[in-house]
């Protein structure tokens, strides 16, 4: 994984380093480290991020059958205000 991808994953899972450290069991040095791109997280920690990342994305977070994933409670970044009002219509019963 790339920085970029360890630190949206964490700013998707709404952590902060310190959680997501302890998340992981490795230390706030370590997760500051690899989100500045000095160190890239060993094999073990790679997978388990992969495998992190996999399951905030699921069939049951799909508005209404669009290509529109809901990830960690929140919408990517290209998601139009449109589809935000109809996952939430839908989750809300609407």
């Amino acid at each position: 994984m790339t920085q970029k991808q360890i630190k949206t994953l964490r700013y998707k899972l709404h952590m902060t380093q310190i959680e997501f450290a302890e998340h992981l069991e490795v230390s706030l040095h370590t997760v500051r480290s690899w989100e500045q791109g000095k160190y890239k997280p060993n094999e073990r920690t790679e997978y388990r991020l992969k495998q992190i990342a996999k399951e905030l994305i699921s069939p049951s977070t799909m508005c209404k059958g669009r290509n529109c994933t809901v990830v960690g409670g929140g919408f990517r970044e290209d998601h139009s205000v449109e589809c935000q009002k109809d996952h939430e219509d839908s989750c809300n019963g609407n």
